[in-house]
């Protein structure tokens, strides 16, 4: 599951990875039920505790079954007018991507109705907030660009589009990492400072003002004491890029934290 992750992160194609896998779909079994003596072994329903890597199995076995080699295309064409082909491309891409991750949407509640009580342990509420925070990224994604409610105003192009798309996924991230203090570590694992700096540095490319840079200031600024050594090589750049014949403000700031970390 790891490196399918980090391939797709790194550029690859998510089949680049163990394309002729057979490993099985993990199944919830009692320890009697792989005794010598047994005959045969059937996955016992009721709350468990693999709850959770049954539901990460089946991301990962829909997601090899499942490319998105065409979401790419499909966001990247949204800028064409309605009535043209390119634009009868993005809504279908879109749409493709929409009906396939409520495929998986249905295979995760089946494994819920089965497995899961999110009123017994910390784990069953994190198998659970898997599934919402997945389902919740596609529908934004999936809406096309024109009918999203900031066409006209915060969103005009493509561009801003995909920078919608970006601080969706990380207000997803820092929500799931909250909610589910306990099992924070899977989420950071999808929490990557680059996407972080785009959010930043977006906030310098675009108006100041209005619900996306409210939104991602909200979301930057309570995660500044854990990140200020990113964010002040961030202004530090900036700054030197504004004016590369002088030393930047934050450098002095710079040295101090490299001093001190």
């Amino acid at each position: 599951m790891l490196d399918h992750k980090y391939s797709l992160f790194s550029g690859l194609n998510s089949e680049f990875v163990s394309p002729d896998w057979d490993t099985k779909l993990p199944q919830n079994i009692n320890d009697s039920d792989i005794s010598p003596i047994s005959t045969a072994v059937k996955p016992q329903a009721g709350p468990t505790e693999m709850v959770f890597r049954l539901v990460v199995s089946q991301v990962a076995n829909f997601i090899k079954d499942d490319p998105l080699d065409g979401l790419g295309l499909a966001l990247r064409v949204q800028g064409a007018e309605p009535g043209t082909t390119e634009y009868e491309v993005s809504v279908a891409g879109l749409q493709k991507f929409h009906n396939d991750f409520e495929c998986l949407e249905a295979r995760l509640l089946c494994i819920e109705k089965q497995y899961c009580d999110p009123s017994a342990e910390p784990i069953h509420l994190a198998a659970s907030c898997v599934r919402r925070s997945i389902i919740e990224k596609v529908r934004r994604i999936a809406l096309p660009m024109r009918e999203t409610p900031e066409w006209g105003t915060d969103v005009c192009n493509v561009q801003d589009n995909i920078f919608r798309i970006w601080l969706t996924h990380h207000e997803s991230i820092v929500e799931m990492i909250h909610g589910c203090v306990d099992f924070a570590w899977y989420y950071k694992s999808h929490f990557h400072i680059d996407s972080l700096l785009f959010l930043l540095g977006q906030l310098f490319k675009r108006r100041p003002v209005g619900p996306f840079a409210e939104q991602n200031l909200e979301q930057e600024w309570p995660m500044t004491s854990d990140l200020d050594f990113f964010l002040v090589i961030a202004e530090s750049f900036r700054v030197s890029y504004s004016y590369p014949l002088s030393a930047s403000p934050a450098d002095s700031i710079l040295d101090d934290l490299r001093t001190n970390s």
